[in-house]
Protein backbone atom coordinates (compact mmCIF):
# COMPACT_ATOMS: atom_id res chain seq x y z
CA UNK A 1 0.00 0.00 0.00
CA UNK A 2 2.89 2.53 0.27
CA UNK A 3 4.41 1.88 -2.82
CA UNK A 4 0.66 2.52 -4.27
CA UNK A 5 0.27 5.70 -2.44
CA UNK A 6 3.98 6.75 -2.92
CA UNK A 7 2.67 6.59 -7.01
CA UNK A 8 -0.33 8.35 -6.89
CA UNK A 9 1.05 11.83 -4.98
CA UNK A 10 2.26 14.40 -7.60
CA UNK A 11 5.53 13.89 -9.03
CA UNK A 12 6.15 18.00 -9.08
CA UNK A 13 4.17 20.93 -6.92
CA UNK A 14 4.67 23.25 -9.28
CA UNK A 15 3.70 27.09 -8.03
CA UNK A 16 0.46 28.55 -8.55
CA UNK A 17 0.42 30.50 -12.29
CA UNK A 18 0.05 34.28 -12.01
CA UNK A 19 -3.78 34.99 -12.94
CA UNK A 20 -5.63 37.98 -12.40
CA UNK A 21 -7.93 37.82 -9.05
CA UNK A 22 -10.48 35.57 -8.85
CA UNK A 23 -9.42 33.67 -11.82
CA UNK A 24 -6.67 32.05 -10.08
CA UNK A 25 -5.73 28.06 -10.79
CA UNK A 26 -3.01 25.74 -10.65
CA UNK A 27 -2.56 22.87 -12.90
CA UNK A 28 -1.40 19.71 -11.94
CA UNK A 29 -0.33 16.42 -12.94
CA UNK A 30 -1.18 12.90 -10.92
CA UNK A 31 0.36 9.68 -11.80
CA UNK A 32 -1.99 6.81 -11.57
CA UNK A 33 -1.35 3.20 -10.10
CA UNK A 34 -1.45 2.07 -13.87
CA UNK A 35 1.12 4.78 -14.57
CA UNK A 36 -1.41 7.30 -16.49
CA UNK A 37 -1.17 10.47 -16.51
CA UNK A 38 -4.08 12.77 -15.34
CA UNK A 39 -4.26 16.46 -15.33
CA UNK A 40 -6.51 18.38 -13.18
CA UNK A 41 -7.31 22.11 -12.38
CA UNK A 42 -7.00 23.36 -9.41
CA UNK A 43 -9.18 26.94 -8.70
CA UNK A 44 -7.44 28.63 -6.03
CA UNK A 45 -9.91 31.96 -6.00
CA UNK A 46 -12.57 30.05 -4.69
CA UNK A 47 -13.50 29.80 -0.85
CA UNK A 48 -11.84 27.38 1.17
CA UNK A 49 -14.72 24.51 0.78
CA UNK A 50 -14.64 24.99 -3.18
CA UNK A 51 -10.78 24.37 -2.96
CA UNK A 52 -11.08 21.41 -0.60
CA UNK A 53 -14.26 19.72 -3.12
CA UNK A 54 -11.64 20.08 -6.11
CA UNK A 55 -8.76 18.39 -4.24
CA UNK A 56 -10.94 15.60 -3.28
CA UNK A 57 -12.51 15.19 -6.53
CA UNK A 58 -8.96 15.12 -8.11
CA UNK A 59 -7.57 12.41 -5.88
CA UNK A 60 -10.72 10.20 -6.54
CA UNK A 61 -10.17 10.65 -10.35
CA UNK A 62 -6.88 9.39 -9.79
CA UNK A 63 -7.37 6.42 -6.78
CA UNK A 64 -5.97 7.72 -4.32
CA UNK A 65 -9.44 8.64 -2.12
CA UNK A 66 -9.97 6.20 0.55
CA UNK A 67 -12.98 4.10 -0.44
CA UNK A 68 -14.59 3.46 2.63
CA UNK A 69 -14.40 4.06 6.12
CA UNK A 70 -12.97 1.25 8.32
CA UNK A 71 -15.61 -1.25 9.95
CA UNK A 72 -17.00 -0.87 13.21
CA UNK A 73 -15.31 -2.56 16.16
CA UNK A 74 -16.65 -5.79 17.13
CA UNK A 75 -18.68 -5.83 19.95
CA UNK A 76 -17.13 -6.58 23.42
CA UNK A 77 -14.13 -4.68 21.94
CA UNK A 78 -14.94 -1.23 23.74
CA UNK A 79 -14.21 -3.43 27.32
CA UNK A 80 -11.05 -4.36 26.54
CA UNK A 81 -9.72 -0.37 26.32
CA UNK A 82 -10.98 0.57 29.37
CA UNK A 83 -9.64 0.30 32.96
CA UNK A 84 -8.99 -1.84 34.67
CA UNK A 85 -8.51 -4.60 31.82
CA UNK A 86 -6.88 -1.97 29.30
CA UNK A 87 -4.54 -1.62 31.98
CA UNK A 88 -3.94 -4.97 33.54
CA UNK A 89 -2.80 -5.97 29.67
CA UNK A 90 -1.02 -3.38 29.52
CA UNK A 91 0.91 -4.10 32.20
CA UNK A 92 1.18 -7.63 31.56
CA UNK A 93 2.19 -6.60 28.02
CA UNK A 94 4.89 -4.42 29.50
CA UNK A 95 6.25 -6.66 32.34
CA UNK A 96 6.98 -9.51 29.50
CA UNK A 97 10.56 -9.98 28.58
CA UNK A 98 10.27 -9.28 24.88
CA UNK A 99 8.16 -6.03 25.08
CA UNK A 100 9.93 -3.06 24.06
CA UNK A 101 8.77 -0.51 27.59
CA UNK A 102 10.60 -3.51 29.10
CA UNK A 103 13.89 -1.53 27.97
CA UNK A 104 12.77 1.44 28.54
CA UNK A 105 11.78 1.06 32.12
CA UNK A 106 15.51 -0.88 32.76
CA UNK A 107 16.67 2.31 31.45
CA UNK A 108 14.91 4.70 33.94
CA UNK A 109 15.96 2.50 36.87
CA UNK A 110 19.24 2.35 36.05
CA UNK A 111 19.22 6.17 36.51
CA UNK A 112 17.99 6.22 39.92
CA UNK A 113 14.14 6.10 39.16
CA UNK A 114 11.78 2.99 38.88
CA UNK A 115 8.42 4.23 37.40
CA UNK A 116 5.93 2.01 35.78
CA UNK A 117 4.51 3.99 32.46
CA UNK A 118 1.12 2.19 33.09
CA UNK A 119 0.36 3.07 37.05
CA UNK A 120 0.76 5.70 39.78
CA UNK A 121 4.65 3.69 40.78
CA UNK A 122 6.29 7.32 39.79
CA UNK A 123 4.71 8.85 42.72
CA UNK A 124 5.44 5.86 45.00
CA UNK A 125 8.43 7.69 47.22
CA UNK A 126 9.05 4.78 49.38
CA UNK A 127 9.37 2.45 46.30
CA UNK A 128 11.75 5.14 44.88
CA UNK A 129 14.02 5.56 47.73
CA UNK A 130 14.34 1.92 47.77
CA UNK A 131 15.59 1.52 44.47
CA UNK A 132 17.68 5.08 44.29
CA UNK A 133 21.23 4.77 43.48
CA UNK A 134 23.23 6.94 45.87
CA UNK A 135 26.28 7.34 42.91
CA UNK A 136 23.65 8.28 40.72
CA UNK A 137 22.85 11.51 43.14
CA UNK A 138 26.19 11.85 43.46
CA UNK A 139 27.15 12.13 39.31
CA UNK A 140 24.67 14.92 38.76
CA UNK A 141 25.93 17.12 41.94
CA UNK A 142 29.39 16.77 40.33
CA UNK A 143 28.11 17.74 36.78
CA UNK A 144 26.37 20.69 39.04
CA UNK A 145 29.56 21.68 40.44
CA UNK A 146 31.14 21.63 37.16
CA UNK A 147 29.11 24.10 35.37
CA UNK A 148 29.89 26.31 38.00
CA UNK A 149 33.15 26.10 38.05
CA UNK A 150 33.11 26.97 34.13
CA UNK A 151 30.37 29.28 34.52
CA UNK A 152 32.91 30.98 37.74
CA UNK A 153 35.88 31.27 35.08
CA UNK A 154 34.18 32.61 32.01
CA UNK A 155 32.46 35.20 34.27
CA UNK A 156 36.47 36.05 35.68
CA UNK A 157 37.82 35.71 32.13
CA UNK A 158 35.20 38.60 30.72
CA UNK A 159 34.02 40.39 33.80
CA UNK A 160 30.86 39.68 33.28
CA UNK A 161 28.38 40.64 36.48
CA UNK A 162 27.11 37.04 36.21
CA UNK A 163 26.17 34.55 33.82
CA UNK A 164 22.84 32.63 33.44
CA UNK A 165 21.70 29.88 31.78
CA UNK A 166 18.47 29.29 33.35
CA UNK A 167 16.83 29.92 30.30
CA UNK A 168 17.68 27.41 27.63
CA UNK A 169 16.91 24.28 29.76
CA UNK A 170 20.23 22.23 28.98
CA UNK A 171 21.51 20.22 31.36
CA UNK A 172 24.56 21.03 33.68
CA UNK A 173 26.72 18.44 31.19
CA UNK A 174 25.66 19.88 27.91
CA UNK A 175 25.51 23.74 29.10
CA UNK A 176 29.26 23.02 30.63
CA UNK A 177 30.60 22.31 27.46
CA UNK A 178 29.02 25.72 26.24
CA UNK A 179 30.93 27.19 28.98
CA UNK A 180 34.14 25.78 27.91
CA UNK A 181 33.96 26.62 24.63
CA UNK A 182 33.25 30.23 25.68
CA UNK A 183 36.51 29.85 27.94
CA UNK A 184 38.61 28.41 25.04
CA UNK A 185 37.19 31.47 22.75
CA UNK A 186 38.49 33.57 24.77
CA UNK A 187 41.93 31.96 24.50
CA UNK A 188 42.12 32.51 21.03
CA UNK A 189 40.17 35.81 20.46
CA UNK A 190 40.71 37.71 23.81
CA UNK A 191 42.76 40.52 22.49
CA UNK A 192 39.96 41.48 19.87
CA UNK A 193 37.40 41.45 22.63
CA UNK A 194 36.68 44.34 24.87
CA UNK A 195 38.82 44.58 28.16
CA UNK A 196 35.79 44.30 30.60
CA UNK A 197 32.25 43.49 29.76
CA UNK A 198 31.07 44.86 33.73
CA UNK A 199 28.55 45.17 34.74
CA UNK A 200 26.88 43.48 32.00
CA UNK A 201 25.22 39.49 32.16
CA UNK A 202 25.64 37.18 30.17
CA UNK A 203 22.56 35.30 29.21
CA UNK A 204 22.29 32.50 26.89
CA UNK A 205 18.68 31.98 25.40
CA UNK A 206 17.51 29.74 23.04
CA UNK A 207 14.32 32.58 22.21
CA UNK A 208 15.08 32.98 18.33
CA UNK A 209 13.27 36.00 17.88
CA UNK A 210 15.15 37.41 20.84
CA UNK A 211 18.07 40.41 19.97
CA UNK A 212 21.17 40.08 21.30
CA UNK A 213 21.60 43.19 23.29
CA UNK A 214 19.54 45.03 26.08
CA UNK A 215 21.48 47.83 26.96
CA UNK A 216 18.49 49.19 29.18
CA UNK A 217 18.45 46.28 31.14
CA UNK A 218 22.99 45.04 31.22
CA UNK A 219 22.10 42.18 29.10
CA UNK A 220 24.40 40.57 26.03
CA UNK A 221 22.41 37.76 24.69
CA UNK A 222 23.93 34.49 23.01
CA UNK A 223 22.00 31.50 21.88
CA UNK A 224 23.57 28.01 22.84
CA UNK A 225 23.13 26.15 19.98
CA UNK A 226 25.52 28.70 17.40
CA UNK A 227 28.79 28.07 17.28
CA UNK A 228 31.93 30.32 18.87
CA UNK A 229 32.83 31.47 15.55
CA UNK A 230 28.90 32.86 15.65
CA UNK A 231 29.11 34.36 19.16
CA UNK A 232 32.44 36.29 18.56
CA UNK A 233 30.57 39.02 15.96
CA UNK A 234 28.68 39.68 19.38
CA UNK A 235 30.47 39.82 21.83
CA UNK A 236 32.90 42.31 19.69
CA UNK A 237 29.99 44.61 19.02
CA UNK A 238 30.11 45.60 22.48
CA UNK A 239 31.68 48.78 23.03
CA UNK A 240 32.91 51.30 25.72
CA UNK A 241 30.31 53.65 24.88
CA UNK A 242 27.84 50.75 24.94
CA UNK A 243 28.79 50.34 28.48
CA UNK A 244 28.56 53.54 29.41
CA UNK A 245 25.25 53.81 28.06
CA UNK A 246 23.88 51.49 30.53
CA UNK A 247 25.96 52.38 33.02
CA UNK A 248 24.18 56.30 32.49
CA UNK A 249 20.62 54.34 32.08
CA UNK A 250 21.19 52.46 35.47
CA UNK A 251 21.99 55.29 37.38
CA UNK A 252 19.29 57.79 36.03
CA UNK A 253 16.79 55.11 36.76
CA UNK A 254 17.92 54.26 40.16
CA UNK A 255 17.35 57.84 41.28
CA UNK A 256 13.95 58.33 39.55
CA UNK A 257 12.85 54.99 41.15
CA UNK A 258 14.56 55.96 44.78
CA UNK A 259 12.64 59.27 44.19
CA UNK A 260 8.95 57.28 43.52
CA UNK A 261 9.32 55.07 46.25
CA UNK A 262 10.15 57.65 49.04
CA UNK A 263 7.28 60.18 47.68
CA UNK A 264 4.62 57.26 47.68
CA UNK A 265 6.04 55.12 49.98
CA UNK A 266 5.95 51.92 47.63
CA UNK A 267 8.37 49.33 46.62
CA UNK A 268 8.60 49.56 42.43
CA UNK A 269 10.20 46.62 40.38
CA UNK A 270 10.04 45.25 37.24
CA UNK A 271 7.60 42.27 36.51
CA UNK A 272 8.67 39.90 33.95
CA UNK A 273 6.82 40.34 30.43
CA UNK A 274 7.71 44.11 31.02
CA UNK A 275 10.78 44.82 28.97
CA UNK A 276 13.83 47.02 30.16
CA UNK A 277 13.08 49.60 28.11
CA UNK A 278 9.43 50.15 28.68
CA UNK A 279 9.79 50.04 32.60
CA UNK A 280 12.23 52.88 32.01
CA UNK A 281 9.97 54.98 29.90
CA UNK A 282 7.40 53.78 32.65
CA UNK A 283 9.29 55.27 35.25
CA UNK A 284 11.09 58.20 33.61
CA UNK A 285 7.25 59.39 32.95
CA UNK A 286 5.95 59.00 36.71
CA UNK A 287 8.81 61.11 37.88
CA UNK A 288 8.29 63.68 35.04
CA UNK A 289 5.05 64.06 36.44
CA UNK A 290 5.48 64.27 40.35
CA UNK A 291 3.33 66.77 41.81
CA UNK A 292 4.42 67.84 45.19
CA UNK A 293 0.88 68.50 46.07
CA UNK A 294 -0.44 65.58 44.58
CA UNK A 295 2.04 63.40 46.01
CA UNK A 296 1.53 65.29 49.88
CA UNK A 297 -2.37 64.32 49.70
CA UNK A 298 -1.69 60.67 48.59
CA UNK A 299 0.65 59.99 51.41
CA UNK A 300 -1.73 61.53 53.71
CA UNK A 301 -4.07 59.61 52.39
CA UNK A 302 -2.06 56.55 52.72
CA UNK A 303 -0.63 57.29 56.04
CA UNK A 304 -4.27 57.82 57.29
CA UNK A 305 -5.37 53.89 56.05
CA UNK A 306 -1.72 52.78 57.48
CA UNK A 307 -2.03 54.17 60.87
CA UNK A 308 -5.56 52.23 61.54
CA UNK A 309 -3.74 48.92 61.20
CA UNK A 310 -0.73 48.83 63.25
CA UNK A 311 0.50 44.99 61.93
CA UNK A 312 0.93 46.70 58.32
CA UNK A 313 1.58 50.32 58.96
CA UNK A 314 5.48 50.12 58.65
CA UNK A 315 5.21 47.59 55.41
CA UNK A 316 5.66 49.15 52.13
CA UNK A 317 3.34 47.99 49.61
CA UNK A 318 5.01 46.33 46.28
CA UNK A 319 4.09 47.79 43.16
CA UNK A 320 4.65 45.27 39.75
CA UNK A 321 5.20 46.86 36.36
CA UNK A 322 4.03 44.32 33.58
CA UNK A 323 3.06 44.84 29.93
CA UNK A 324 -0.60 45.48 28.88
CA UNK A 325 -0.69 42.57 27.39
CA UNK A 326 -0.08 40.45 30.96
CA UNK A 327 -2.05 42.95 32.89
CA UNK A 328 -4.84 44.74 31.38
CA UNK A 329 -6.21 45.63 34.77
CA UNK A 330 -4.87 46.44 37.90
CA UNK A 331 -5.15 43.62 40.30
CA UNK A 332 -3.76 42.63 43.58
CA UNK A 333 -1.35 39.00 43.71
CA UNK A 334 -1.03 36.60 45.93
CA UNK A 335 2.07 37.73 47.17
CA UNK A 336 0.29 41.40 48.16
CA UNK A 337 1.85 43.07 45.28
CA UNK A 338 -0.27 45.43 42.98
CA UNK A 339 0.26 44.34 39.46
CA UNK A 340 -0.36 47.32 36.62
CA UNK A 341 1.03 48.30 33.47
CA UNK A 342 3.12 50.42 32.13
CA UNK A 343 1.15 52.47 30.20
CA UNK A 344 -0.90 53.71 33.24
CA UNK A 345 -0.29 57.13 34.05
CA UNK A 346 0.41 59.12 36.80
CA UNK A 347 -3.32 59.98 38.41
CA UNK A 348 -4.49 56.43 37.38
CA UNK A 349 -1.74 55.41 39.78
CA UNK A 350 -2.86 57.25 42.90
CA UNK A 351 -6.06 56.28 42.89
CA UNK A 352 -5.26 52.28 42.30
CA UNK A 353 -2.75 52.60 44.70
CA UNK A 354 -6.25 54.02 47.23
CA UNK A 355 -8.47 51.79 46.31
CA UNK A 356 -6.27 48.47 46.10
CA UNK A 357 -4.27 49.59 49.34
CA UNK A 358 -6.70 47.60 51.79
CA UNK A 359 -6.75 44.23 50.08
CA UNK A 360 -2.98 44.15 49.03
CA UNK A 361 -2.23 45.10 52.65
CA UNK A 362 -4.36 41.79 53.60
CA UNK A 363 -2.98 39.51 51.25
CA UNK A 364 0.51 40.59 52.40
CA UNK A 365 -0.43 39.70 55.73
CA UNK A 366 -1.61 36.61 55.04
CA UNK A 367 1.66 35.41 53.07
CA UNK A 368 3.77 36.92 55.55
CA UNK A 369 1.71 34.22 57.81
CA UNK A 370 1.85 31.81 55.76
CA UNK A 371 5.94 31.94 55.11
CA UNK A 372 6.58 31.45 58.58
CA UNK A 373 4.09 28.30 59.02
CA UNK A 374 6.36 27.42 55.52
CA UNK A 375 10.02 28.26 57.32
CA UNK A 376 8.93 26.49 60.43
CA UNK A 377 7.22 23.05 58.87
CA UNK A 378 10.78 22.99 56.94
CA UNK A 379 13.35 23.73 60.03
CA UNK A 380 11.45 20.89 61.79
CA UNK A 381 11.54 18.45 58.70
CA UNK A 382 15.23 19.32 58.21
CA UNK A 383 16.01 18.14 61.68
CA UNK A 384 13.69 15.18 61.71
CA UNK A 385 15.21 13.84 58.71
CA UNK A 386 18.06 14.95 58.14
CA UNK A 387 17.85 16.74 54.54
CA UNK A 388 19.94 19.43 53.45
CA UNK A 389 18.05 22.01 51.84
CA UNK A 390 13.86 22.14 51.65
CA UNK A 391 12.72 24.66 48.45
CA UNK A 392 9.48 24.39 46.78
CA UNK A 393 8.59 25.53 42.90
CA UNK A 394 6.93 28.76 42.12
CA UNK A 395 3.97 27.73 41.16
CA UNK A 396 3.41 25.57 44.53
CA UNK A 397 1.42 27.54 47.04
CA UNK A 398 2.74 27.69 50.69
CA UNK A 399 -0.36 25.45 52.09
CA UNK A 400 0.14 22.62 49.70
CA UNK A 401 4.28 22.50 50.73
CA UNK A 402 3.41 22.72 54.02
CA UNK A 403 0.72 19.90 53.77
CA UNK A 404 3.41 18.22 51.41
CA UNK A 405 6.08 18.16 54.52
CA UNK A 406 3.23 17.15 57.29
CA UNK A 407 2.49 13.93 55.43
CA UNK A 408 6.53 12.98 55.16
CA UNK A 409 7.04 13.93 58.89
CA UNK A 410 4.01 11.85 59.74
CA UNK A 411 5.25 8.85 57.68
CA UNK A 412 8.77 9.36 59.34
CA UNK A 413 6.91 9.43 62.77
CA UNK A 414 4.99 5.89 62.16
CA UNK A 415 8.22 4.94 60.91
CA UNK A 416 10.55 5.98 63.62
CA UNK A 417 7.94 4.10 66.13
CA UNK A 418 9.61 0.32 65.42
CA UNK A 419 12.49 -0.40 67.45
CA UNK A 420 14.85 -1.36 64.36
CA UNK A 421 16.26 2.08 62.92
CA UNK A 422 17.60 0.33 60.02
CA UNK A 423 13.67 -0.23 58.77
CA UNK A 424 13.14 3.08 58.46
CA UNK A 425 12.13 3.68 54.65
CA UNK A 426 13.10 7.53 54.64
CA UNK A 427 16.68 7.22 55.94
CA UNK A 428 17.71 7.63 52.18
CA UNK A 429 16.42 11.17 52.54
CA UNK A 430 19.06 12.52 54.96
CA UNK A 431 21.80 14.52 53.09
CA UNK A 432 19.63 15.41 50.20
CA UNK A 433 17.89 18.15 49.17
CA UNK A 434 14.04 18.15 48.46
CA UNK A 435 12.44 20.27 45.91
CA UNK A 436 8.63 20.39 46.49
CA UNK A 437 7.02 20.56 42.82
CA UNK A 438 2.86 20.13 41.75
CA UNK A 439 0.54 18.07 41.67
CA UNK A 440 0.91 14.67 39.17
CA UNK A 441 4.27 14.87 38.43
CA UNK A 442 6.52 11.91 39.05
CA UNK A 443 9.13 11.17 41.68
CA UNK A 444 12.82 12.15 39.93
CA UNK A 445 16.39 13.18 40.22
CA UNK A 446 16.88 16.33 38.97
CA UNK A 447 19.88 18.19 36.96
CA UNK A 448 21.34 19.25 40.41
CA UNK A 449 20.91 16.00 42.20
CA UNK A 450 17.81 16.87 44.29
CA UNK A 451 14.77 15.06 44.43
CA UNK A 452 11.37 16.15 43.22
CA UNK A 453 8.75 15.65 45.59
CA UNK A 454 4.90 16.04 44.05
CA UNK A 455 2.44 17.44 46.82
CA UNK A 456 0.39 14.12 45.87
CA UNK A 457 3.45 11.60 46.11
CA UNK A 458 2.47 8.06 47.64
CA UNK A 459 4.04 6.65 50.59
Amino acid sequence: TSSAMLATMPRTFPRPAATTAGAMSNIRTFSKSDGSLLKDTLRLGGTPFDILTNIAQALEASGAAVSSPPPPSLEGDEERFTCPGFMADANANAASSDHPLRDVMNRYQHQGVERDLQSYQGRNLIQFLSTLDRSYVEERKMMRLAASTAALMARRLYSFQSIDGTRTGWSSESFNKVLNSLIHLHEEHGSRLPESFYPLRLVYSSDDLQGSYDFYGGEVFLHPGMTPSQWLPVLRAVTADSIEFFRRNRMLLYERQALLQEMLGVRISKGHSCSSFDFHRCIEHYASSVDADAIARHRDATNSTRNSNSVVKATKMHIVVESPQASRMPRVTKTGGIQINYQMDFEQLGRTLRRLEASAMEAMQRHSEAEERYAEVVRQAQWNLGIQRIRKAGHVSFDEAVSCLLRLLKRSNSSGSDSDEASNPLEPLAGMSITIVGNGNLCYISDDGSLMLPCDFLC
